[in-house]
């Protein structure tokens, strides 16, 4: 087989799940914030479960942090939105970027261990995470969280 035939079947392979991503999001777009939210949750999980096939599937590593370098862009990116003023979008590259960083940080020291000492050292990661974002209670509102607006997208705010 080409590298040609290869390269179209890898990017049929993403392209489905690309635009049912699309289509799932533009169809809870005029329905109110509970068929919003579902939409969201679905999509997050969704997104969640393709980073553990390609973590776990493709590359047989065990990790147990991806919660924490979750938390970290989504704490960063409401951050950004609520306290900055920084427009949604521009938040969404920004909580992409802090998540990488949080992953960065756990990647360095952990790359040296293998099999149950590297899912070990990530759970550690995931557990100091958790209880920085409940202990930092004047930037993260602690155990009870942050309350965000919804977002504005194109000049456009949804239901309230």
């Amino acid at each position: 087989m080409s590298d040609d035939q290869s390269s179209w079947r890898a990017c049929r392979g993403v392209a489905g799940p690309c635009l049912f991503t699309i289509l799932l999001t533009a169809l809870a777009l005029p329905f109110g914030t509970y068929i919003q939210y579902v939409a969201s949750l679905c999509l997050i999980a969704a997104i969640v479960g393709v980073a553990m096939v390609l973590i776990v599937g493709f590359a047989r590593v065990i990790m147990l942090t991806s919660g924490a370098m979750m938390a970290v862009g989504a704490y960063g990116s409401t951050i950004l939105v609520e306290r900055l003023d920084v427009p949604y979008f521009l938040s969404l590259i920004a909580a992409a970027a802090f998540g990488a960083l949080a992953g960065a940080v756990v990647a360095v020291p952990a790359s040296r261990f293998r099999g149950h000492y590297l899912a070990m050292a990530t759970l550690v990661f995931q557990f100091v995470i958790i209880i920085g974002l409940r202990e930092w209670s004047s930037i993260t509102g602690g155990a009870a969280g942050l309350s965000v607006q919804n977002a504005q997208l194109f000049g456009h705010r949804p239901h309230e």
